[in-house]
């Protein structure tokens, strides 16, 4: 069986958190099966509304900010793993979008901050701050529901939720 890693507590998402909240990152990468429910469901539901998210992204309303994508950094690797991670995006235009990482891959040949064009397929979440308040980052609500309660109320809290 194939299995997904997928950032949560690395790269900027974890870093505006730090100077907020004394909380230290524990993994930065989780292993979630290829099929698993949760995920599909929570990948499908960012993906019906990538549209929406390219539509905020080109008129941010007042307290939005901080758009960021997240993505299949290998698209199917070798080895049969895949790295999902998050960017920063930087502009969209078409079906691309040209974002910086956020996170430190694993895949070698990438690092945090370097520049990269996404196709929009590849995308499976997405995220944006409004004021105190993240929105989108589906995946990341299954993940914090299968962590340890206490550390996932702090990152909840963080998160605004």
């Amino acid at each position: 069986m194939r299995a997904r890693r997928t950032g949560l507590l690395a790269g900027a998402l974890f870093v505006a958190l730090v100077a907020v909240f004394p909380v230290q990152a524990q993994k930065s990468a989780y292993y979630v099966a290829a099929d698993d429910p949760m995920m599909a469901a929570a990948e499908k539901r960012a993906v019906s509304e990538l549209d929406d998210f390219f539509a905020l992204l080109a008129l941010p309303r007042s307290g939005e900010s901080a758009f960021k994508i997240k993505f299949d950094l290998s698209r199917g690797g070798a080895d049969g793993d895949v790295e999902f991670i998050w960017a920063e995006v930087v502009r969209h235009v078409g079906t691309q979008t040209e974002a910086v990482l956020a996170n430190d891959p694993i895949h070698p040949g990438f690092v945090r901050g370097q520049k990269v064009v996404v196709e929009d397929r590849w995308i499976d979440d997405w995220s944006y701050w409004q004021d105190d308040v993240l929105h989108g980052a589906y995946t990341i609500r299954v993940l914090l529901d299968r962590m340890p309660a206490k550390d996932a109320a702090v990152l909840r809290h963080g998160y605004g939720w």
